[in-house]
């Protein structure tokens, strides 16, 4: 049996059918055609094989992970080498593939078969991968251990090595469970908080404000988070040069009017505003005749979740309640 060392593109080619393997459909195609071209090199054809066989999947709440999302993971390569010491390969997922430095790790299994009798006729290639465990207190990661057999033989008359099985192995002690293949599946808690959108809006047309006019802006909250909100505390202060006119009585305040150090303003508070949830409030104001002579509308409004804790006329985010 005559052994050539493989070419270095013949390194790429694999990568590529691996990729098209777990991600594509119809790399067979692809895979028959290059193998029929290059079969002057008999690591050719396991070179695919085996680099399907080492990418592997990985999930977040077992769909695709988010894009922040980094997961780190250890692959093994667990043949018997003259020093002892096995390679060891790191890699992170991308998008919810993980994909090893297959050329590395070709490079060295190629050099193995080249150099030992124990890989002639029919042998084994083993390999263990693993998820590297990380910080995030809010994440339960995926710490399940994989064996993985390759089965190689060699076949002297294509002058080929080819796969003729690959098994995965789920390792839970003291047996294994053959798995169909290797999957990771972190588990991100959600965290449950209210997140309020507080818009103000108007029907005036233009940019700017008349003197002895009266207009109305309208304030509306939603709460487009997965959890309730408690108590919010509304506050619109009148724009410069403008009085509040009485229009109605709207939220848990019998007057939504208030004056404080001299300046007018609006407050509601809303005891409860569930996930999906939004309410809305109406003012109006009158512009002095004494205004500018342009007065440009503006649309600002403070609010703040007080939650279940709160004490009225002392609310760190009013402006009226800071020293």
């Amino acid at each position: 049996m005559f052994r050539r060392t493989k070419k270095r593109i013949l390194v790429i080619v694999g990568i590529t059918f691996a990729t098209a393997a777990v991600f594509g459909a119809g790399h067979g195609l692809f895979r028959d055609a290059y193998v029929s071209a290059l079969t002057s090199d008999p690591f050719v054809e396991m070179d695919v094989k085996v680099a399907e066989a080492l990418t592997f999947e990985c999930t977040e709440n077992g769909g695709v992970p988010k894009p922040d999302s980094k997961y780190s993971f250890e692959l093994r390569d667990e043949n018997k080498y003259d020093d002892g010491i096995p390679p060891v390969y790191k890699a992170e997922n991308v998008g919810g593939g993980i994909f090893f430095d297959y050329e590395k790790i070709l490079d060295r299994i190629h050099d193995k078969i080249n150099s030992s009798p124990d890989f002639a006729g029919r042998f084994d290639l083993n390999f263990s991968v693993k998820q590297i465990k990380g910080n995030d207190p809010n994440t339960v990661y995926d710490e399940t251990g994989y064996t993985i057999r390759i089965s190689v033989v060699y076949s002297e008359n294509e002058d080929l090595y080819k796969v003729t099985d690959v098994s995965f192995y789920k390792n839970d002690l003291p047996a294994w469970e053959q798995v169909k293949s290797v999957s990771f599946n972190n588990y991100v808690k959600e965290e449950h908080k209210p997140e309020l959108k507080v818009e103000e809006t108007d029907r005036i047309s233009g940019g700017t404000l008349k003197g002895g006019k009266v207009y109305t802006y309208t304030i509306n909250v939603r709460n487009d988070g997965n959890a309730p909100a408690e108590n919010v505390y509304i506050r619109r202060y009148m724009p410069e040069y403008t009085n509040f006119v009485p229009n109605g009585r709207e939220g848990s305040f019998d007057d939504p009017y208030d004056c404080t150090d001299g300046r007018e303003s609006v407050r509601w508070v809303i005891d409860s505003l569930k996930e999906g949830e939004s309410r809305s409030f109406r003012f109006s104001f009158s512009v002095n005749v004494c205004k500018p002579g342009r007065l440009k509308k503006s649309h600002e409004v403070q609010w703040e979740i007080v939650g279940s804790d709160h004490e009225p006329g002392f609310l760190k985010n009013d402006p009226a309640n800071k020293s």
